[in-house]
């Protein structure tokens, strides 16, 4: 790393595009040049909004935790909480209430908004 860690702030912008590059390939079928293209304007951009600062990186929690959301609700049979608190290492509470909310956003991605009927 040289002084004042230019090398590894380029290895982070670096790092972050092709990361990027590989999963817009993988999961979007976008041809190998116009992921990296795409990519490096993400980069930029996000360089020109942070650059100069000191950026904090948390580690990434919040996927893990909504697999394994997900992974509680499609396994819930209605009658399995202790079951699944066992496998998953939670307390029946925390599963009660992931079921909840993700019973919740079921709701919320089934419901139909009709024009003129919101609420102001």
């Amino acid at each position: 790393m040289r002084i004042g860690g230019r090398k590894k702030r380029s290895e982070i912008v670096q790092r972050l595009v092709e990361i990027g590059a590989v999963r817009l390939q993988e999961d979007a079928g976008i041809e190998t040049d116009q992921s990296r293209i795409i990519m490096r304007e993400v980069a930029h951009n996000f360089c020109d909004e942070y650059g100069g600062a000191h950026v904090y990186l948390p580690r990434d929690v919040e996927l893990p935790l909504e697999k394994r959301d997900k992974a509680i609700w499609d396994a819930y049979t209605g009658d399995n909480t202790q079951e699944l608190a066992r496998r998953f290492g939670l307390t029946e509470r925390q599963v009660r209430y992931i079921i909840k909310l993700m019973r919740h956003r079921a709701v919320e991605l089934n419901q139909i908004e009709i024009p003129g009927l919101d609420t102001p």
